[in-house]
């Protein structure tokens, strides 16, 4: 079955039409599953890419990368891959595409200050929304299965419903319980590929209190769950490591 679903996704330009698209677990999925879900995913961060400007900064890029990659070899399942873009822009925002697309904004990176640890937690909890399902769960629970066949059918078009699924992953957000689920599971992965988990909190504080004379700052927190709660929680964990 999950051959018939692969193949049918890439006849119809990488949809993968599988009814209900909810991971169980952060390490471990359905082999076909993430190949179409890759496939899909290009298909839109492609479309995105040409629609903004990315920093081809070889030393920035190389730095994403690294950290990216050291996150990536700590997850059990091997299966996910990952492209991390950077997004020449002065927006504070980090956003994920389904099959591992992550994007993450110059501007937020001019406030993390080349800090490896910070990156990592961006990074980390952009990862895991797309490990988690999170990332195609929103389609599927936004659009039709139908409606995303149809525009997403032909690579070089560019219709206003997918102009509206790219917009809605670069400015709107997750429940909070994702968002509260991408953090933990995301503090785990970073901490394991050893870096200092307590420097995410350190990265929200810090945007925590620029915030109040940043506009940009501010909207990127009014995308996701309140920033005290989520610091209490990341404080939380952060204890239980030994």
């Amino acid at each position: 079955m999950g051959s018939f679903f692969y193949n049918l996704g890439r006849k119809t330009g990488g949809v993968f039409l599988k009814g209900k698209w909810i991971y169980q677990s952060a390490f471990g999925s359905d082999e076909e599953g993430i190949k179409a879900e890759r496939i899909f995913g290009k298909n839109l961060a492609q479309n995105c890419i040409n629609e903004i400007q990315v920093d081809i900064n070889p030393a920035l890029n190389q730095l994403i990368q690294e950290i990216g990659n050291n996150l990536h070899s700590c997850l059990k399942n091997q299966l996910y891959q990952f492209d991390f873009i950077i997004q020449y822009t002065k927006d504070i925002n980090a956003y994920a595409f389904p099959g591992g697309y992550i994007f993450i904004t110059h501007g937020l990176l001019d406030q993390i200050k080349d800090s490896k640890d910070e990156i990592a937690f961006v990074l980390a909890h952009e990862m895991m929304h797309v490990v988690m399902g999170h990332s195609m769960g929103r389609i599927y629970s936004d659009y039709s299965t139908k409606v995303v066949t149809n525009i997403l059918s032909r690579y070089n078009k560019f219709g206003p419903v997918a102009r509206q699924i790219i917009g809605s992953f670069i400015n709107s957000n997750y429940s909070q319980e994702n968002e509260f689920e991408a953090d933990a599971y995301g503090i785990n992965l970073l901490n394991t590929a050893g870096y200092d988990p307590a420097k995410s909190e350190i990265l929200l504080n810090r945007l925590k209190l620029a915030a109040p004379e940043n506009l940009k700052i501010l909207n990127y927190f009014n995308s996701h769950p309140p920033l005290n709660n989520r610091i209490f929680q990341i404080k939380k964990q952060i204890l239980q490591f030994p």
